[in-house]
């Protein structure tokens, strides 16, 4: 029954939406609270005009304000569903359910809210803008939420609003609060007139001010008076454009201008310069960006010569964040959602006021693209959903390949195989083995392991699986991309406290006993064959090593203190 009702609604939507009627309007806006610095109570109201339930599940708001419905986001029928900057500070002051949105905020001088459906249409749009536009004085920093006179208004008119008449009682800044979000509204609206239309008469535009789209055509009546209307850049030399009624004449006469150029314009009348003033802002007409919302598992599959299937294609997906920002301008990481799918994360110049902390759940949305093998999504937006979030264990693998691309893994056993390639403070690659295999270790110079010295001996090493290959098919140049200090195991302890140079072992090479001495207070000593192994331990109180039983080869050391660990390499003869 479920589904049946579901697939009803579906065919109600699609059916008011072709014949051009939006199922939802944007009924409700306080965009500019008396608050002071943040205006936390900013909120938008949405109205349904079906009867039935409207499930927001994957729509996605459009402007300064960063959003993505939920499944639980429901517009009842014929009511209304409230989106607020801060749930606390919306329920200071108003009763009522409101979902909180995830970033950004409304513009003060107006712009273009816009809610689009999964698919990318659009389920509701208003093209705002302030008192100077000619919308609702009272709603432009004065207390008053702005609210749609009438549902089946065009909300794109200005004279289809009003100042809201509910008072609450709660002051802010002197000025006493009034709204209606989640109930019907309670504006006057007075006589509608085209919003892209300026009434000129003795001395003064009005409005002084207009907000459109670019591609739009603004039209001045001139009612009165002898005037012109001058916009041009040898006037404003900053106008993106020029443009000019002609010299001043008397009224009654019209003259229009269509705006295709984005940005801010200035004009005057030129006999009445001083008195006389108007700018009209312009802003981009983007098409509608659709992001679905996608699992990172459906976004990072590649074909058999290691292409990613989705290239180009945009989406929205979840995931924690592992390591540090690889990149010390603009963003670059992995993230690996709970079934451990993972993807890179990647912007060449932003990094959208993000500081990249390991554990955060973060949502992104952009585009799949692919850089030398490496599947990642160039990032449009990203915000943090919680923090402290639990990590997935290393996996340990024997080898780097396309199963280990974005995942945390673990090497044991290996050593470097050329200390010179270890260029301490830079970005460097190296070459470790674990006798069998050698992998590409890249050390990243935005890591704390990049200040460090080269380990000594062998060493356990996790880090998340990468790649580098720059001709197709793309089934090589595997590398493996420590995250910090500490994932090199062996190497945290030694280097940091220098305990290897107090430590003498002898005789080396060794046949039988091997002594170990220290200034230091010994705990434990430990034997590790080449593959990292520990085949044998003791208590610091024999400071004698029996290897009688080992076979010829390199070995290493151990020794455990009370002030840190420290590794010596011997040879078993």
């Amino acid at each position: 029954m479920k589904k049946l009702i579901t697939s009803c609604l579906i065919f109600f939507v699609a059916i008011t939406m072709s014949m051009g009627q939006n199922p939802l309007v944007i009924s409700e806006i306080m965009y500019n609270p008396p608050e002071s610095n943040d205006d936390t109570l900013e909120y938008f109201e949405i109205a349904n005009l079906t009867n039935s339930p409207y499930s927001l599940a994957g729509h996605i708001i459009t402007a300064g304000v960063v959003d993505t419905f939920g499944s639980t986001d429901i517009v009842p029928a014929n009511g209304f569903f409230v989106c607020v900057k801060k749930v606390s500070a919306f329920n200071s002051v108003f009763n009522g359910n409101a979902r909180q949105w995830r970033s950004g905020s409304l513009n003060n001088s107006g712009e273009a809210l816009t809610i689009t459906s999964p698919d990318g249409a659009v389920v509701a749009s208003v093209v705002f803008g302030d008192s100077g536009a000619g919308w609702p004085a009272g709603a432009d920093g004065n207390g008053y939420s702005m609210e749609l006179c009438d549902l089946t208004k065009d909300p794109n008119l200005a004279s289809s609003w009003g100042a809201s008449k509910s008072a609450t009682g709660i002051t802010v800044n002197g000025f006493e609060i009034f709204g209606s979000p989640g109930s019907a509204n309670t504006a006057d609206c007075g006589v509608e007139v085209d919003p892209n239309t300026v009434i000129v008469t003795d001395f003064q535009f009005e409005p002084n001010e207009l907000t459109i789209l670019e591609g739009e055509t603004v039209t001045w009546k001139f009612e009165e008076g002898h005037h012109n209307v001058n916009g041009n850049q040898s006037t404003f030399p900053s106008n993106p454009a020029s443009f000019r009624s002609g010299d001043a004449a008397e009224a009654p006469y019209e003259y229009s201008f269509t705006f295709n150029v984005v940005g801010d314009y200035d004009y005057q009348c030129d006999p009445h310069a001083a008195l006389m003033k108007g700018k009209v802002h312009v802003l981009p007409k983007t098409p509608v960006v659709s992001y679905p919302v996608r699992t990172i598992g459906e976004m990072n599959n590649v074909d058999a010569a290691g292409v990613a299937d989705s290239l180009g294609k945009k989406c929205e997906v979840s995931g924690i964040v592992y390591g540090v920002n690889m990149r010390a301008t603009g963003l670059s990481s992995t993230i690996i959602d709970g079934s451990r799918d993972g993807i890179g994360i990647f912007n060449a110049n932003k990094n959208f006021g993000y500081s990249v902390t390991e554990k955060d759940l973060v949502t992104i949305r952009g585009t799949v693209d692919q850089f030398n093998g490496l599947t990642q999504i160039v990032v449009d937006t990203i915000w943090v959903t919680s923090t402290n979030n639990t990590l997935h264990s290393a996996r340990t693998v024997t080898a780097l390949d396309e199963s280990t691309e974005s995942d945390l893994v673990k090497f044991t056993g290996m050593t470097l195989v050329d200390p010179s390639q270890w260029k301490k403070g830079t970005t460097f690659n190296a070459t470790i083995t674990n006798g069998t295999t050698q992998i590409d270790l890249r050390v990243v110079n935005t890591t704390t392991l990049a200040a460090q010295d080269a380990p000594t001996g062998t060493f356990e090493v996790t880090g998340i699986g990468g790649q580098f290959d720059n001709s197709n098919p793309f089934d090589e140049g595997y590398q493996l991309l420590p995250r910090r200090t500490e994932d090199v195991s062996v190497f945290a302890s030694t280097i940091k406290n220098d305990i290897s140079e107090k430590i003498e072992i002898f005789p080396n090479p060794v046949s039988s006993d091997l002594f170990v001495s220290s200034t230091l207070n010994i705990q434990k000593i430990e034997v590790i064959n080449a593959q990292g192994q520990v085949i044998k331990s003791q208590s610091a109180q024999l400071s004698r090593v029996n290897t009688s039983s080992l076979n010829p080869g390199a070995y290493w050391m151990k020794v455990t203190t009370k002030e840190g660990s420290g590794v010596k390499n011997f040879i078993k003869l």
